[in-house]
């Protein structure tokens, strides 16, 4: 009987430590995940800030570009009205030359 016990007891202990070592490796695995998704997050707001600095910079080029345009828009507008014989030229030459 007591040799029983004994099996009892010892399987219970295996199981026991068995059971405290999973646990070790599991919350060793959750805080591990925890890291890497904490240097994923700040890696990815530093791509964020980066992003939004070329996006910033892009726009502020293509400002000036629309800028420019736009002038040349007016300029075009202000020389035809002055000279409306020339936009028939221009007309012509841009809608059968340019395409």
């Amino acid at each position: 009987m007591k040799t029983i016990k004994m099996k009892i007891e010892t399987r219970l202990r295996m199981i026991i430590v068995i059971l405290s070592l999973s646990l070790i490796v599991l919350m060793f695995n959750f805080f591990d995940d925890k890291r890497k998704f904490d240097e994923y997050k700040v890696m990815s707001i530093h791509q964020i800030d980066s992003i939004i600095v070329i996006r910033d910079s892009l726009y502020d080029e293509n400002f000036q570009i629309k800028v420019e345009n736009g002038r040349h828009e007016l300029t075009r507008d202000n020389f035809f009205e002055v000279h409306p014989n020339l936009f028939k030229q221009y007309d012509d030459f841009y809608s059968h030359q340019t395409e």
